[in-house]
């Protein structure tokens, strides 16, 4: 899904990836909506470990921005391919509602840990609340991870992890 869209995932093809029967695929996830929405939760749960293993100092902002940038930059050089979420998100209009929502909420979660702990006049609320109320740091969090998330897609597309790479950086300073 993260290198072909959501489309061009059948239960067949993944059936015969997994060697099993597509009426076992089926079994766990009746529609296609239902193996998308676990896809999401799955990456979304990931990417949030990542960032909680990365990021022990959570009142460190510059440490939240970088194991950000660093979960990000994982996730691009581990397959080659762009953000999961980023990919579902461009191809919001034609997924089914239940996948929209479930692509939004990872965006939000993201967007809401870096705003409350990564930006200095963002409130002190706990990163585990992830409740931020401060539209400037919630502002500065969605630039931040717009520019991520087009940084993978132009490196995918140049094929050069090193564009990624020097747009972190620059985000980093």
């Amino acid at each position: 899904m993260r290198s072909g869209g959501y489309h061009a995932v059948s239960f067949r093809d993944l059936a015969a990836d997994v060697g099993i029967k597509s009426a076992s695929v089926h079994y766990h996830f009746p529609q296609k909506e239902h193996l998308g929405r676990a896809l999401v939760a799955r990456y979304a749960e990931r990417f949030a470990q990542i960032l909680a293993d990365t990021c022990a100092d959570s009142s460190n902002y510059r440490a939240r921005v970088r194991a950000i940038c660093e979960a990000y930059e994982r996730a691009l050089t581990s397959g080659g391919a762009v953000c999961l979420c980023g990919l579902l998100g461009s191809e919001a209009a034609g997924l089914p509602q239940a996948v929209v929502l479930e692509v939004s909420a990872f965006f939000h979660a993201q967007t809401h840990w870096l705003a409350v702990g990564s930006f200095p006049d963002a409130p002190t609320h706990s990163p585990v609340d992830a409740q931020c109320t401060n539209a400037a740091a919630l502002a500065r969090a969605r630039v931040l991870i717009a520019t991520l998330q087009g940084a993978m897609m132009m490196a995918v597309v140049a094929r050069d992890p090193q564009q990624f790479a020097v747009t972190m950086q620059a985000a980093l300073e």
